[in-house]
């Protein structure tokens, strides 16, 4: 059931929310809490090869980078806790990127890269950054890419393939249209090219999808409370694959764009069935660049129409707040408005692996001024 909103600009707030986004604006400029994030070239290693990174310390709130924290420290571990590889980066010069060369003689099995500050180690050890890899060992007779490589060549067995899921807003909230987002991967990490389909506890087909050139896809469905859902996927090589998608959320929120034009964008307010009541009021703002442009208030589930132009060029986030004030979840979006030229120019055509190249980069606006 949609209920009708109250909208606000930015000059014509009423009290109530005018109070919660003075708190939240202070609490954005006063926040010192740090996030780590890591991004890596790929999952899975074979011994030997070289893991590629970047790292990002940011505040929690603001999403900013943080020089808060003089160094940043990555480790990567076994899953006996036992440190394989520590790195120390200059997080006050923004230097967070780096490499771990592994060990050829490196036992196959799952590893963890933890990224984190003195600061995290002190007040908040929950917020260590952790992922998962995956680091294969061929001189290991058991080891699992040669007996992927042996079951690729009688073409009986798919070869191991990553597929990650992204609902739209982070959760699967029953009762609701979903989309869900999600990459395919080979075992090396390479984008992988799949079709496939969705179906329900009954073996009705609801969806089907498949990826584009670098893997990603996704795919709409109406979720029902208590029912499983199943995805089945196939290769280009014909190989199979299933995977049962996460459950619905029964105390999660979720903000989704559900239509765009080029003047405006739809958003819809989605709540779970334990947070679900037809009068229980949220409030949706949305931010850039730490300044407020939008505001609404809304009872139970809504649905809003926002003019673009009320967007600045780039990325804006909405922040959904329950009648208690908490956050209960966050989207992001971007508008490009075709104002800015970037050229990009290297100094020869072609390179050899892990070679130097030189850019020139050349940034205008619509003008064409830098």
């Amino acid at each position: 059931m949609l209920t009708t909103v109250k909208s606000f600009s930015q000059n014509n707030i009423n009290t109530a929310t005018d109070a919660l986004m003075g708190r939240f604006t202070r609490a954005m400029e006063s926040d010192t809490r740090e996030k780590i994030s890591v991004h890596t070239d790929k999952w899975v290693y074979v011994a030997g090869e070289t893991i590629w990174f970047k790292a990002y310390c940011q505040y929690e709130i603001s999403q900013k980078l943080s020089r808060l924290s003089k160094t940043l420290y990555v480790d990567l571990v076994s899953d006996k806790d036992v440190v394989v590889s520590q790195l120390l980066l200059d997080n006050q010069r923004f230097m967070t990127g780096g490499k771990i060369v592994l060990p050829e003689n490196l036992p196959e099995g799952d590893y963890w890269l933890r990224a984190y500050t003195n600061e995290l180690l002190k007040n908040d050890t929950t917020a260590i950054f952790v992922q998962h890899i995956y680091i294969l060992n061929p001189s290991n007779s058991n080891s699992i890419l040669l007996q992927k490589k042996a079951e690729r060549k009688t073409g009986d067995i798919s070869p191991i393939a990553q597929i990650t899921f992204y609902p739209e807003g982070g959760s699967i909230i029953a009762g609701t249209d979903q989309v869900i987002a999600f990459r395919a991967t080979d075992v090396q990490g390479n984008p992988l090219s799949v079709s496939g389909y969705l179906t329900n506890d009954e073996d009705s087909v609801l969806a089907r999808f498949s990826t584009n050139s670098k893997g990603l896809g996704k795919f709409n469905y109406f979720d029902e409370n208590d029912v499983k859902y199943t995805v089945h996927i196939k290769d280009n090589n014909g190989h199979d694959l299933t995977k049962v998608l996460p459950s619905s959320v029964s105390n999660a929120a979720r903000i989704s764009i559900t239509k765009q034009t080029d003047t405006s964008i739809i958003l819809l307010i989605a709540l779970g069935d334990a947070l679900f009541k037809e009068e229980a009021p949220t409030t949706i703002t949305c931010f850039n660049k730490e300044k407020l442009i939008y505001a609404a208030s809304g009872k139970g589930m809504y649905q809003l129409e926002i003019s673009k132009k009320t967007f600045p060029e780039g990325e804006s986030y909405f922040v959904l707040f329950n009648q208690q004030q908490n956050i209960i979840s966050e989207r992001g979006f971007y508008l490009a408005k075709n104002n800015i030229n970037i050229d990009v120019k290297t100094d020869k055509i072609n390179y050899q692996a892990r070679e130097k190249v030189k850019l020139d980069i050349s940034v205008t606006d619509a003008n064409n001024l830098p």
